[in-house]
């Protein structure tokens, strides 16, 4: 059985932007630490490894993270991407927590970013992520994906 992941959108075409978007919560809040490369990319709004109220900070979150698991999730091979032109503000959270992270989704990426090298240096972590801007790609995840399978599977050459 293929377990896909809840759709933000009723369109079936954005089950693989769900997937880049809601990676992050996942690998937070899942006990499961088979992941060892991961790419989140065009995401709305992040879940920040701080004290602000779960979702949008790690405060009163549905499941126990603990100091392990944050030593876990900042050390796994992570890229996150977002589009230089993803800037718009169309269906972009406009909470009052996803505010308070950026007006655009590349100034939430971009904060996000450097607010988890800051718990990652404050708490002495490796820090594995990347960062990256995608020239001239807006909020499209078919602009995207040709990237993310780039990461995802660039290790696939070294089976041969």
């Amino acid at each position: 059985m293929i377990r896909r992941p809840p759709r933000s959108t009723p369109k079936p075409s954005s089950a693989a932007s769900d997937v880049y978007k809601r990676q992050h919560r996942y690998m937070l809040l899942s006990k499961d630490k088979r992941i060892s490369n991961a790419v989140v990319a065009n995401a709305g709004w992040y879940t920040f490894i701080n004290n602000a109220k779960f979702p949008y900070g790690i405060k009163s979150s549905p499941v126990i993270i603990s100091d392990e698991d944050l030593r876990w999730f900042v050390y796994i091979k992570v890229n996150l991407l977002i589009g230089s032109e993803d800037i718009g503000s169309k269906s972009v959270n406009s909470s009052k927590g996803a505010k308070l992270q950026g007006i655009t989704r590349v100034d939430r990426a971009n904060n996000y970013f450097n607010s988890l090298i800051t718990s990652a240096e404050d708490k002495n972590y490796a820090f594995r992520w990347n960062y990256k801007v995608l020239d001239n790609v807006d909020h499209d995840f078919k602009k995207v994906t040709p990237y993310a399978a780039n990461i995802l599977l660039r290790d696939i050459d070294d089976l041969n």
